[in-house]
């Protein structure tokens, strides 16, 4: 691992240029420039750091305990968390760790998501579980980013690492459908490979954008027989962004 990890810094040179401008003067903290670095707007350092999502669709419970994305009521919530607001640089980050072979930012990815989860008081779970990609998505990108950053959280978290869900169907790219449209497009996709007897359960993600995807998991594991799901996040939408989002998994 360290021999093909000094390899990819070899051809890619991650740290030549700044992650978030591209600035060939290259990064000065976190894989940044000082300029981007200070555009960061970290979530663990605010009260928005954890949020209580539907369990109908993901969305954000508001006041009175209505969905903002379905307007459901009485529908028990779920947790979720994320380290930052996604937006640039991180915005350029998550696309370099995605889609240019930067795979060595999920260290410090990894670290953010655990400041992340201690700052939202998450408890420590029985296994950390990535949301899953279909083997034809994962052989497209060469990388299954949510399972390398789940694997990295583990380890950081000294929590096990299970796989227990799957990808039914292929789906098409979620980013420029309506939540609705999402929540039709994944029903029934994610399903359980393994029976579970009530383990509480941190789910890892990238990017956290309407929620439907964390809630199709959390169903499947739900069913799977698993007890509480928390969710994790390297970012997430802010709330009047998230149906404008260029960027969710598919």
């Amino acid at each position: 691992m360290k021999l093909l990890r000094a390899a990819l810094d070899f051809l890619f040179a991650p740290r030549a240029n700044c992650q978030g401008c591209g600035s060939e003067l290259g990064s000065d903290r976190d894989w940044l420039c000082a300029s981007c670095y200070a555009k960061l707007k970290p979530l663990y350092l605010t009260a928005l750091v954890r949020e209580e999502l539907c369990e109908a669709c993901g969305g954000v419970i508001r006041g009175m305990g209505r969905c903002e994305a379905c307007g459901a009521r009485g529908s028990s919530p779920f947790s979720a968390a994320a380290a930052y607001a996604y937006e640039p640089p991180v915005r350029q980050l998550i696309r370099g760790f995605k889609f240019h072979g930067v795979y060595r930012m999920e260290d410090w990815m990894a670290d953010e998501m655990l400041r992340a989860c201690k700052a939202a008081g998450f408890p420590r779970c029985d296994f950390v579980q990535p949301v899953p990609m279909h083997w034809i998505r994962r052989n497209e990108r060469g990388i299954d980013h949510a399972a390398r950053l789940a694997k990295a959280f583990a380890a950081r978290a000294d929590m096990p690492y299970r796989n227990v869900l799957r990808r039914a169907r292929l789906t098409r790219q979620q980013a420029k459908q309506s939540g609705a449209a999402r929540r039709q497009a994944l029903a029934d996709a994610i399903r359980a490979k393994a029976k579970l007897h009530g383990e509480t359960v941190l789910l890892i993600d990238d990017v956290r954008t309407t929620g439907t995807t964390v809630s199709q998991c959390r169903k499947a594991l739900a069913e799977a027989g698993a007890g509480r799901v928390y969710v994790l996040t390297l970012a997430r939408t802010e709330r009047k962004k998230r149906a404008a989002t260029d960027e969710d998994r598919g």
